[in-house]
């Protein structure tokens, strides 16, 4: 499961595009908090946070505590974020609450590992990378970091599908994915690659 990250927010107070640039030149990020059929909350949280937060690869996958002055944490996941189009720094954030009970859908990143020990790789080949995530329904607090993808043996053609993975308990796949679902699959290089790596390994 994922990490989950503690952020310390402020109360917003004021609304409106000149409280927002005046928070942004205070080293803050205007956010809001929506759902769990509570009214929507604003709040401001430091730039360096939101940065590290929204730059990270599973930034819509990672479910987030904030926590605003004394009061409870709210347990949420990111949904958007507006980034300034030169310098990337976020400008705008928004956070759904969620529950342990809440069922939500996200993506979730598949690494391919042991490429180094692929005869199909090893001989120039190509992993074809069809779909970088499963989209899923799972528990906020039994969300995966990552799926893993062994590429260890493969051999040229060899596809790797969505049954080759390990669904957690308690959760099941959005309705588009299917358990044959291509994930990747390994393909043969231009015949002058493979030329070009044989007469690389008898030299």
């Amino acid at each position: 499961m994922s990490e989950v990250s503690i952020l310390v927010a402020e109360r917003k107070m004021a609304t409106g595009t000149g409280e927002a640039r005046r928070l942004r030149c205070n080293g803050l990020v205007p956010c809001i908090i929506y759902g769990d059929n509570k009214e929507p909350r604003m709040m401001a949280i430091k730039k360096k946070e939101a940065s590290l937060l929204c730059h990270r690869g599973d930034f819509y996958s990672k479910v987030v505590k904030i926590s605003v002055e004394n009061e409870e944490p709210v347990i949420v996941l990111p949904k958007d974020v507006q980034l300034h189009p030169v310098t990337g720094d976020p400008l705008h954030l928004d956070f759904q609450r969620v529950n342990r009970s809440s069922q939500i859908k996200l993506r979730v990143p598949v690494e391919f590992i042991n490429a180094d020990k692929s005869p199909a790789l090893k001989l120039g080949g190509i992993l074809n990378v069809v779909m970088p995530y499963v989209e899923l329904f799972c528990s906020p607090i039994s969300i995966p970091e990552k799926f893993e993808i062994d590429l260890s043996g493969a051999t040229f053609g060899k596809s790797f599908v969505v049954s080759d993975i390990s669904i957690p308990d308690g959760s099941h796949l959005a309705h588009n994915v299917h358990s044959d679902t291509v994930l990747a699959n390994v393909v043969q290089p231009q015949r002058g690659g493979l030329e070009e790596q044989a007469a690389a390994e008898q030299a």
